[in-house]
């Protein structure tokens, strides 16, 4: 999904999905970090990252406005997790349909 796309409802999900699981890996990196475990900071990064692109798009898919600002991500996070729920037995559909793309 490019900024100039009006996105689908899938691709919404998708994205709304990405920024959820993303936001959950870094909960589980920051908690490997919290009892010493080492984790590379560019996988860190990397993750951070494209959570940031994804929150981005999500951002000016659902409120109109092409800025993003950092301080916007525990909003977006809370938005993405909520439509997840939301859509769920669609998103278990399109996972189910790949998985069965795939073999």
């Amino acid at each position: 999904m490019t900024t100039d796309e009006k996105p689908t409802s899938t691709r919404l999900l998708l994205c709304a999905y990405g920024i959820a699981e993303y936001a959950t890996a870094l909960d589980h990196l920051d908690a490997l970090r919290l009892v010493q475990v080492p984790v590379p900071q560019g996988t860190y990064n990397r993750v951070v990252s494209e959570r940031r692109n994804l929150a981005r798009l999500w951002w000016q898919a659902n409120h109109g406005d092409p800025t993003w600002i950092d301080d916007r991500m525990e909003q977006v996070v809370t938005e993405a997790r909520a439509w997840v729920t939301d859509h769920l037995p669609e998103l278990e559909q399109l996972i189910e349909s790949r998985r069965n793309q795939e073999n």
